[in-house]
């Protein structure tokens, strides 16, 4: 599951893009909000979003404005709740995609 359509070429000792945030806002790491850098950690955040959406068959942060999803992920520190139900490799899984 991609999006090509926002992807760059990084030159061999790059370490990331900046660029705008934009993108799926429910999937912007921290750094691609505050800084606009995307960059492998912040491909694996969006990685942890997919796979906390293909999990739980909901969007993430449903029902929220893109300030209030920028709000609670940058000044606030939240992560989607893991149900409880999920295996904990999976659970762990997305707690590394989402480590800072």
């Amino acid at each position: 599951v991609c999006d090509f359509g926002l992807a760059r070429v990084l030159g061999a000792d790059a370490t990331h893009v900046s660029t705008r945030p934009h993108g799926t806002t429910t999937h912007n790491a921290p750094e691609v909000w505050a800084e606009g850098h995307v960059s492998q950690q912040s491909d694996m955040w969006a990685y942890g979003m997919t796979l906390w959406e293909l999990a739980t068959g909901e969007r993430p942060w449903r029902g929220m404005s893109a300030g209030r999803i920028m709000h609670a992920v940058m000044l606030r520190g939240l992560r989607p709740t893991v149900p409880d139900w999920l295996p904990a490799g999976y659970a762990q899984l997305m707690g590394r995609c989402w480590a800072q």
